[in-house]
């Protein structure tokens, strides 16, 4: 699940269901934070990955490489531009 429940200017508050991987991928033009309310999600970035747990932001800049994941159910909140376009695919790691 992944809905929009608010628009704050050019921006969206995304709330997300998240449990398994979400593929490598970046966005060019914007920043991309997260908030987590429920579970634990890691966020997989080129050199390191981050844990965050309830009550945890963390923001990731413009043009950063990473994918979101899992091994539970994880709810959290992202905030992100409306046209935000996603670039990338999945990429090989040893992760």
């Amino acid at each position: 699940m992944n809905e929009i429940v608010s628009e704050v200017n050019d921006h969206v508050v995304r709330l997300a269901v998240i449990e398994g991987d979400y593929h490598w991928h970046k966005h060019e033009d914007c920043d991309e934070a997260f908030f987590v309310l429920e579970g634990e999600l890691y966020i997989d970035l080129d050199e390191r990955t981050v844990s965050l747990q309830p009550g945890d932001l963390f923001t990731i800049p413009a043009g950063v490489m990473h994918r979101t994941r899992s091994n539970q159910r994880t709810v959290n909140i992202c905030f992100e531009k409306a046209v935000n376009e996603i670039t990338g695919s999945k990429k090989e790691t040893s992760l």
